[in-house]
């Protein structure tokens, strides 16, 4: 069976983290699943953090993933696709970092183009400059060797690092350097791109 499109099969289930405006608009999608289960006496996990809400289809009794999961899951993806609840699939984009020869010169001008206010960073933040409060975060560093050196970096938010990283290489990506917080890596097709856990 094709596994349902938005769907992943993760450890004999078929799973998909749905992001909404708010914790409101998550539940009340939540409320849709949970009517949809009912109807049809089949039960997903589901994991709730603010306005991502994780389903996981499968089936206790035969212990993987049947027939049923596959059509639940599909009509899953049909309470929020036909426009039933209100769900925003922006990119979860936690920073953007860009590269400069001259940092004093890249500051101006995104402080001058997108009215923001670029600080020093402190701590673990690295060096070079950011912006403060609330993802997305942009940030400014001296152009450098390193694959996030040479072009802008996007940084996707990942509710588990670890796993992401795991993930990145399952999906035939690579990781060029793994942190804690944060990490850098290379998509299936050579991109670089940077994962920062919530």
């Amino acid at each position: 069976m094709t596994v349902p499109e938005g769907w992943s099969e993760v450890e004999g289930a078929l799973e998909r983290d749905f992001r909404f405006d708010g914790f409101a608009a998550a539940l009340e999608f939540v409320d849709r699943v949970a009517a949809l289960a009912e109807a049809a006496d089949h039960h997903p996990d589901i994991e709730i953090r603010f306005s991502r809400v994780r389903l996981r289809w499968w089936t206790h009794v035969s212990g993987g993933i049947t027939a049923r999961d596959h059509e639940l899951a599909a009509r899953t993806s049909e309470l929020v696709e036909g426009g039933s609840a209100r769900a925003s699939f922006t990119v979860p984009l936690a920073l953007l970092e860009l590269p400069a020869d001259d940092l004093a010169r890249g500051r101006r001008f995104w402080e001058g183009l997108l009215a923001v206010s670029l600080a020093e960073r402190t701590g673990a933040e690295g060096s070079g400059l950011q912006t403060g409060g609330a993802p997305p975060v942009l940030g400014l560093h001296e152009r450098g060797a390193g694959p996030g050196d040479r072009s802008s970096l996007p940084y996707f938010r990942v509710a588990e690092l670890t796993r992401a990283l795991e993930r990145v290489v399952e999906l035939g990506g690579n990781v060029v350097h793994p942190g804690e917080r944060w990490a850098v890596c290379r998509d299936s097709e050579g991109n670089p791109f940077g994962l920062a856990a919530e």
